[in-house]
């Protein structure tokens, strides 16, 4: 279509004004724990070991060795989110530059879930899906006459989420056919489909060959085999429903929506609409029967708007429409329909993301999970070379990301030192009493400043429903070594009521 140009203003003003509202966010954000671990991941792993374990720690590699670039020269932990931040602010500026919609719609979009807090501030693989999903979009109209960048995007996008597989698969088989009717086909059109097939191998080799299994997925994902129609369509529900439905705002409101937007596609645009239904099918797939819906599932439907943003670009390419003409099969004026799209990702997505509101609001109020704290504290007042013991891997991790290089935190399961949760059964098993204190002795015979990082709750994670938090603790407790925490004298080193009054989720004895 012809290019309808933004005003410069727009373009540099809005982006300059997204970017200034999520940086207040961001350093009113302490970073969660599945971000720190994925920080300490990326820094504490060589090149080969973060392409073996990626999937193991959650996700395909990119997002790891994205974050690997900046953490292995020794930045601050803050850096993940402003290179989150970063990647979204490219994102909004790619929007307001090329986008084919008005100027206020576009203004609109930057102000809707899709773009605030939770891809630019919460620091996750998220926000390169919202980057290249944008990059597509920015790359459809000459995916043809000028192949490698849209390619590029294709084949990076599948390593950035296991659901974006579907996306990208009904994409490179469209782009297939697309080729296939074409009388004048260039090498370069062909290199494409090969290197977005090459991504996929190598995708398929890291998630069936050289994956582990995550201790806390496997042990929790839905079933893997057996696709009995009735447990699919169950699963396939609950997805739905664990997905948008916050606050009890019944998810059927949702799957209207989607079920309205199927059929209009269906009908006008049979293209949009096969794109729309695999990715839905696969990511609905894959969350049930992978992450059996458990966790932190608003960012993963906030993935299903850049799908509805590329369906929405590429109408208007195709058809070569400009907001304000009539589109001549449905009889809507191009700008109403872009209300329209605008209105439901709106009102979608506030239906689906308001405990992120919460989680925001949160932020400001009270400190995420004490473990900023504890950590500065142990970096500040214990001995440079103080050595931690920790009995919960998951819970350690994140106070391990604010200590000096000279401290460590070793795990009494796996008698390892502690970097980031490894996800395997070495440190999540129910280590008898006698185990415990024996190699409690072990570690104080081998050290000078040796201290015992004990945390009295549960996971309280913001990102965790209670659902997992009662999972994970069959690994976690024992009551024989809650007793044992409970008999020595009172921790003297840190204790959280000295800070915020309130009971304390973290505690430290001094045990040599």
């Amino acid at each position: 279509m012809e290019e309808k140009r933004t005003k410069p203003l727009v373009v540099y003003g809005g982006t300059l004004i997204y970017f200034c509202l999520n940086l207040f966010l961001l350093f009113n954000h302490e970073p969660w724990r599945d971000e720190i671990n994925a920080w300490l991941f990326a820094r504490d792993s060589s090149t080969w070991q973060i392409f073996t374990g990626s999937i193991q720690q959650g996700h395909p590699s990119l997002w790891y060795y994205f974050l690997a670039i900046f953490a292995k020269m020794g930045l601050p932990i803050i850096t993940l989110n402003v290179l989150s931040l970063l990647v979204m602010t490219v994102t909004a500026f790619l929007l307001l530059k090329f986008g084919p919609f008005s100027q206020t719609i576009k203004l609109i979009l930057l102000f809707t879930p899709m773009f605030l807090y939770n891809y630019p501030v919460i620091s996750r693989n998220y926000c390169l899906i919202g980057l290249l999903m944008v990059l597509l979009c920015v790359f459809y109209q000459n995916r043809h006459t000028n192949p490698w960048p849209y390619g590029i995007s294709l084949a990076l996008l599948i390593h950035t989420h296991l659901m974006m597989i579907g996306v990208a698969f009904i994409l490179w088989l469209i782009y297939l056919i697309e080729l296939w009717k074409e009388k004048d086909r260039k090498k370069s059109e062909f290199g494409v489909l090969i290197l977005v097939s090459l991504s996929t191998i190598i995708l398929f080799i890291q998630v069936v060959f050289l994956n582990k299994v995550n201790v806390i997925v496997g042990t929790t994902s839905g079933p893997t085999a057996g696709f009995v129609m009735s447990d699919y369509l169950t699963t396939v529900w609950k997805f739905f429903s664990d997905t948008f439905v916050t606050l009890k705002v019944p998810a059927i409101i949702t799957v209207i929506f989607w079920l309205i937007l199927f059929i209009y596609l269906g009908i006008y645009y049979r293209k949009q609409f096969f794109i729309l239904l695999v990715s839905t099918v696969f990511m609905a797939l894959v969350s049930a029967f992978v992450y059996s819906t458990i966790i932190y599932m608003q960012a993963k439907v906030i993935s299903l708007f850049y799908i509805l943003l590329y369906i929405m670009w590429t109408i208007l390419e195709d058809h070569d429409y400009q907001p304000y003409e009539i589109i001549s099969k449905t009889g809507l004026a191009g700008d109403t329909f872009s209300y329209v799209f605008i209105g439901a990702i709106v009102v979608v997505g506030a239906i689906s993301s308001f405990s992120n509101a919460v989680d925001a609001v949160q932020d400001f109020n009270e400190p995420f999970s004490e473990s900023k704290e504890v950590g500065e504290y142990i970096n500040k007042e214990l001995p440079s070379d103080a050595v931690l013991i920790d009995t919960n891997a998951f819970l350690a991790t994140p106070v391990v990301g604010y200590m000096k290089p000279t401290q460590k935190m070793i795990d009494i399961r796996a008698m390892k030192k502690l970097t980031y949760t490894p996800w395997d059964y070495d440190y999540f098993w129910n280590m008898p009493f006698s185990k415990f204190k024996k190699n409690i002795e072990k570690i104080k015979n081998k050290y000078s400043h040796v201290y015992w990082l004990y945390n009295n709750t549960g996971t309280q994670g913001l990102e965790y429903q209670p659902k997992i938090d009662k999972m994970i603790m069959r690994y976690y407790t024992n009551q024989d070594i809650v007793d044992y925490a409970q008999k020595l004298p009172s921790p003297t080193v840190f204790d959280n009521k000295a800070i915020n009054g309130d009971e304390s989720n973290y505690m430290i004895f001094k045990l040599k």
